[in-house]
């Protein structure tokens, strides 16, 4: 945020990356266990269900993905494609970053929870309200400023991003309604119902 606030444009997405990664590294190096070489057929019977339908939703989201850039792109041409994109970035970079912490905490939390399912429907109930609370200001708020943010970080060039932009950072709102639903179905050892949504 701050090299985009001081002029860095692309470059802050780059800073953006390199920060993440340099956060997790160092938050490894106070941790005090370590991974060592050990196999187990037994938690690897266990582990494979789950580990399977959480790979294959990670495929399928990603797949998506690449299936509407390629319909944007040829029904409508590079030139709409690359506007597209950029709206895209810029909403997917707050979504992400949200998305992120919000799964790890949601998972953690429901899967403390996960033999008492009046508590976990309740969990689950107060943070979506929470999330709702929170996102549906940061999903209008991203609409309002989507001109000076594309004009500050990219250029007048990319005007034609702006109303894009507008609505997909609308298209946010409704997102935060089940923003918690992935960390609860895995919390609840139902990882193929994430793989039935991303499909």
């Amino acid at each position: 945020i701050a090299m985009a606030l001081t002029g860095w444009g692309l470059w802050s997405l780059v800073g953006q990356q390199l920060a993440g990664t340099l956060a997790v590294t160092v938050a490894l190096c106070f941790s005090p266990w370590r991974p060592r070489w050990r196999f187990s057929s037994a938690h690897l019977k266990e582990m494979w269900g789950f580990s399977m339908n959480v790979s294959l939703a990670q495929v399928v989201g990603g797949a998506s993905e690449q299936i509407l850039n390629l319909l944007i792109g040829t029904i409508f041409g590079t030139t709409a494609l690359g506007y597209f994109t950029i709206a895209l970035r810029m909403v997917d970079l707050v979504r992400s970053l949200i998305s992120s912490a919000v799964y790890h905490v949601g998972l953690s939390a429901f899967a403390k929870l996960q033999e008492k399912r009046d508590a976990v429907a309740a969990a689950f109930l107060q943070a979506t309200r929470i999330a709702c609370l929170v996102g549906f200001p940061i999903g209008i708020g991203m609409s309002a400023v989507a001109r000076p943010l594309i004009d500050g970080l990219f250029g007048d060039k990319w005007d034609a991003s702006i109303p894009l932009m507008v609505v997909l950072a609308f298209e946010m709102i409704p997102v935060f309604y089940g923003i918690f639903l992935t960390s609860l179905y895995r919390a609840m050892n139902r990882p193929s119902w994430v793989l039935g949504m991303a499909s």
